[in-house]
């Protein structure tokens, strides 16, 4: 850790089911942090169990999601990293393993950051056993395949639903039944979002089908991704483009 900054924002990625701490959202998230700011990025690799069985994958996720909040203690506790410089972002079975980590440090993290936390057997749990509100001071979320591989109720303090939060996103309609290219839009949109000259605006609303029909139009609006603000919670829907650039130029 040698270059690390103690006192530079501290961003921590954290992979999903069968995946590893250096794929490719990864590194893209990584890169776009550091095009834009002088940050710490670390990312915790748990692929040895992450990719086994799922069942046993999302088992392992409580336990992992522990050994991250003794990880995010030590950076405050012996390092010297201010707890209000830390930015957690986990993406599918990842953005549960940081709810772990945020229930297991109490609610003291600031922020979380869910990109389509994984859906499946997180559904009907308890709060204290998902990713939720109550895991830091501000939780922001990135639906794109919900109802089945993602989640769909809103479990942010801010839950942002680009074009509807569920399958098939644009130019995904052809998918196989594991919902990859919807799933897997959630971290590009964020990605983008760090970035882009072109901002993920969203309106709150109360459905897709409000936000499409107008009913919503005037309505308090937030923006997907890094620059979500938490002084405006609720449900917030926007379109996106099919391919990168993602974000729409409201301006054209």
């Amino acid at each position: 850790m040698s270059n690390f900054r103690t006192l530079q924002p501290t961003k921590l990625l954290v992979h999903g089911f069968n995946d590893d701490g250096k794929c490719r959202w990864v590194k893209l998230t990584r890169d776009s942090f550091l095009a834009m700011e002088d940050v710490n990025v670390i990312s915790l690799d748990w692929e040895a169990l992450a990719g086994m069985d799922y069942f046993e994958a999302a088992s392992n996720s409580r336990q992992v999601g522990f050994v991250l909040g003794d990880f995010i203690s030590l950076l405050v506790e012996s390092v010297g990293v201010p707890w209000e410089n830390l930015h957690v972002i986990g993406f599918s079975l990842g953005a549960q393993t940081v709810g772990h980590a945020g229930h297991y440090l109490n609610g003291q993290l600031p922020r979380i950051t869910g990109i389509d936390p994984a859906g499946f057997l997180f559904h009907t749990s308890p709060e204290e056993e998902r990713l939720s509100k109550e895991d830091a001071q501000f939780v922001d979320i990135i639906h794109t395949a919900g109802l089945w591989i993602g989640t769909d109720e809103q479990i942010g303090h801010v839950d942002f639903y680009p074009n509807g939060g569920k399958a098939p996103q644009p130019n995904c309609e052809n998918e196989d039944i594991g919902l990859g290219c919807s799933h897997q839009r959630g971290p590009d949109l964020f990605a983008e979002s760090i970035t882009s000259n072109f901002s993920f605006r969203a309106v709150r609303c109360t459905s897709w089908e409000n936000f499409q029909s107008g009913l919503c139009d005037g309505e308090q609006d937030n923006f997907l991704g890094n620059s979500a603000n938490p002084q405006y919670p609720g449900m917030f829907f926007l379109k996106t483009n099919g391919q990168s650039p993602f974000a729409i130029d409201h301006e054209k």
